[in-house]
């Protein structure tokens, strides 16, 4: 019995012993139940409860990331505002040069073009800052009831006034005499608005109708219009018929012609310009119509970082010395898919002032000219280097005869002129498809010092050219009995078809050199000025394809020319070395 009692004391003491040792292990496990029962925000990225310093912690990383949240998507938003603003969405886009060739036709006066598509340059839309403080001028006192002297007076003290930077928007169709911009300006026209230049005689000696010096981050914007009235300073035409093919072709006759149709100045007072820009850095004149110039139309002068794009320059065809874009001594120059119908040079390269030029593109431009379509020239002292010009459209209206050449690279003055790359070109109705002139005019009024210049590496391919009238030339100079090459020449595909007319030509001699220290001209390379042009010679050159003088180094591929089915001449004087006239190290295929 006694044992038994014992047996069942044992069983009770290890039966509390178990009780005990179950007790003590839930005892040990509610720590962890209460640590993973604890809410979230006790947590500091997991790891126990969070002590007040890194409750405060907490609360900056919150705050600091939420403010890069809103940066990015601010920044995101500025990238996308900039993106609408400089690429707008307008009707027709010239992505190639196939979407240029459009077949262009003159008022019934014929003074100016009648079809211009508008649409395909301009918007609505103009690249303005968020953050510019805008001015509307009609709130401002300006009216289109006002003269130019009073509108002119309160635009510009509102320009003057302003420290910071604005946004000048012309709401109205406005006369003025003349403007100059300052730092952080933006000049912007609105659609169906315009500013209206001067008429001859209304003022004296008004430079240009907008201009700018030594000013910096400027911009010039449409898509309303500036007018220049170019057409009150100058005197009738002899001839206000339209210039049609002769029909029987002749330099001299075809030169004489073509003057007859100019509309000269009235007097030898300023012409002004509508744009003139000098001594400038990053400027931007864009999405704007420029009206009938009176001079150069725009001018840009010793300054940098200029932009052109979704320019229409719309001149009178028949005002002397109305060049669309004159780039002057400046450099890191870009004008893209803008039109340009004028009667002088369409865009020409000058190197008269204080720097030399370097780094001009012209790109997917059409360029109607009475002149040249293309020009490094006349006046050029200062070098000039690395110029492209390529995808552009130079044209004349159907069956009106008039300009030069549709490439011209010139050095009169002493420039030395390098790296000039043509690719990729279509002339319609240009009446030569390059001229490459080294002379020895050395005109001292334009900086020169008298010592003649240099063409060197001129690459000139992809060249189609229809009705077109003589051909093209490569010409160095003789100066003081030394002879003066051009250098490293290479054209290359070009397809030159010419206007099939009837032939009167008064053929010149290949030695007859005298027009190389006057003004450079395809009519003029064999040329000689006597008091007037009708009395001076005018000979036609020897040859329909490419004539070639003073030149070393010239690469000659594809090309293909058809001319006149009356046509006598041959097509070259550089495939057969016994008509070479002082041209070296040929290569023709």
């Amino acid at each position: 019995m006694k044992k038994k009692e014992e047996i069942n004391m044992e069983e009770k003491v290890e039966q509390s012993q178990e009780a005990q040792q179950a007790s003590e292990d839930v005892s040990a496990q509610a720590p962890s139940i209460e640590k993973a029962q604890a809410p979230e925000e006790e947590l500091l990225f997991g790891f126990g409860k969070l002590t007040d310093k890194q409750r405060k912690k907490r609360a900056v990383i919150i705050s600091v990331s939420a403010v890069v949240v809103l940066i990015v998507l601010f920044a995101l938003a500025m990238w996308l505002w900039f993106f609408i603003v400089n690429y707008p969405i307008i009707t027709v886009t010239h992505k190639n040069i196939d979407d240029l060739k459009i077949n262009y036709t003159l008022t019934e006066d014929g003074q100016y073009i009648s079809n211009i598509n508008y649409d395909a340059y301009l918007s609505s839309n103009s690249s303005v800052s968020i953050f510019a403080k805008k001015i509307y001028l009609s709130e401002e006192g300006v009216s289109e009831d006002n003269t130019a002297i009073q509108n002119t007076t309160i635009i510009q003290n509102l320009i003057d006034n302003q420290e910071g930077g604005a946004a000048i928007y012309v709401d109205g169709n406005y006369k003025i005499k003349s403007l100059k911009l300052k730092d952080k300006i933006d000049l912007v026209i609105e659609e169906d608005c315009s500013l209206i230049g001067p008429k001859y005689g209304e003022f004296s000696n008004v430079e240009a109708i907008i201009s700018a010096k030594d000013a910096k981050d400027i911009s010039i914007l449409g898509p309303g219009t500036i007018v220049g009235n170019g057409v009150s300073y100058t005197n009738d035409a002899k001839d206000e018929s339209l210039f049609t093919p002769l029909a029987e072709f002749n330099v001299k006759e075809r030169v004489l012609q073509a003057r007859k149709r100019l509309r000269e100045a009235k007097d030898d007072g300023v012409r002004p310009h509508i744009i003139k820009i000098d001594n400038c850095s990053n400027v931007k004149i864009q999405n704007i119509r420029l009206y009938e110039a009176a001079f150069w139309t725009v001018n840009v002068i010793d300054s940098n970082n200029i932009t052109f794009k979704d320019v229409v320059i719309d001149n009178n065809i028949h005002v002397a010395n109305a060049d669309g874009i004159d780039i002057v001594s400046s450099q890191k120059v870009r004008i893209t898919h803008c039109f340009i119908a004028t009667a002088d040079d369409g865009v020409c390269i000058k190197a008269f002032g204080n720097e030399n030029v370097d780094d001009v593109l012209v790109d997917r431009c059409s360029i109607l000219s009475m002149a040249n379509n293309f020009k490094i020239g006349t006046e050029t002292s200062k070098d000039i280097e690395k110029v492209d010009v390529t995808n552009c459209y130079f044209f004349m209206p159907e069956n009106v005869v008039g300009g030069y050449s549709g490439i011209a690279v010139e050095s009169a003055d002493g420039s030395n002129v390098s790296n000039v790359y043509v690719d990729n070109i279509y002339m319609q109705g240009i009446s030569s498809p390059v001229l490459i002139w080294l002379g020895d005019r050395l005109n001292k009024k334009n900086g020169s010092d008298g010592k003649v210049g240099s063409i060197t590496d001129v690459t000139i391919s992809n060249i189609t050219a229809n009705n077109v009238e003589m051909a093209s030339a490569v010409t160095g100079c003789v100066h003081n009995d030394k002879t003066y090459y051009v250098k490293k020449v290479e054209l290359a595909n070009f397809n030159i078809t010419y206007r099939n007319t009837g032939e009167n030509l008064h053929v010149g001699t290949v030695d007859f050199e005298e027009s190389m220290n006057g003004y450079p001209e395809i009519t003029r390379v064999l040329h000689n000025y006597i008091l007037n042009h009708e009395m001076s010679v005018y000979d036609d050159i020897p040859v329909y394809g490419l004539f070639a003088r003073h030149v070393d180094g010239l690469k000659v591929y594809n090309l293909n020319v058809t001319a006149r089915s009356c046509n006598e001449l041959q097509r070259d004087n550089i495939t057969q070395a016994k008509d070479r006239y002082d041209v070296l190290n040929v290569k023709v295929n």
